[in-house]
């Protein structure tokens, strides 16, 4: 059902403000992306001029189409940027008109973050989305228990959101939440399950439907557990 004209200016607020919230969000993946494909010291600038120019170009009327992966939308977006950046210095080198920095031979192939870990900088940023998405619902978490006036309970029990707690970090636990150790338990597990519903929530919105939830949730998490994510 169309909008009528009235509704239109509203809607687009929302959507750029959404939008806006997603790149605060994930500026992290984005700034890594740059770091390991363009090797330079100005790939923080050049991941800046990214989100700007998303944040209020036709990248806001391409998301509001898309029906894929936003993941997605981003790489592809942010690949054609920098090959466009590449393009138009090169360019200018032959021209002779403006001075930058010398590109490094190896670009485009991944730079020397890359060659470290082994991945490539397609993966790179994969797993800095997936840590952007992870902390993004940690923090939607503390702020829930925050509301709660329970902020302590939630500095006890996050340290448990990815390594189990036995024996006496079991009891010190049990003794600062002031329940047994049985007791204890019980709250991590309800910490957990209120984790991974924020976590799919967030994931959520990232997505074109909601089949693509399922499939987007498990591949991050297998990201995270190959960077060996620490909450």
């Amino acid at each position: 059902m169309a909008a009528n004209k009235s509704d239109r200016p509203s809607q687009c607020l929302r959507a750029e403000h959404a939008l806006d919230e997603l790149c605060s969000i994930y500026r992290s993946p984005i700034v890594e992306f740059c770091r390991s494909q363009l090797n330079r010291r100005d790939a923080e600038d050049i991941a800046q001029s990214f989100l700007i120019e998303i944040a209020h170009g036709r990248f806001l009327s391409r998301a509001e189409k898309h029906k894929g992966k936003f993941r997605n939308l981003v790489l592809a977006s942010l690949k054609h940027f920098v090959f466009d950046l590449l393009d138009r210095e090169k360019a200018a080198k032959r021209g002779g008109n403006i001075q930058f920095e010398t590109l490094p031979d190896d670009l485009g192939k991944g730079g020397s973050l890359t060659a470290e870990r082994g991945m490539s900088a397609d993966v790179l940023f994969d797993i800095a989305w997936a840590n952007a998405l992870a902390h993004q619902a940690l923090d939607q978490l503390q702020k829930t228990y925050s509301m709660r006036k329970q902020r302590d309970a939630f500095d006890c029990l996050h340290p448990f959101l990815t390594s189990k707690a036995s024996g006496d970090e079991a009891a010190r636990a049990a003794s600062a939440l002031e329940t047994s150790v049985a007791g204890f338990h019980v709250r991590v597990h309800r910490f957990c399950k209120e984790y991974g519903k924020i976590l799919r929530q967030e994931v959520a919105k990232t997505v074109g439907a909601p089949h693509e939830i399922e499939s987007e949730l498990r591949y991050l998490i297998d990201l995270l557990a190959q960077s060996k994510w620490s909450s």
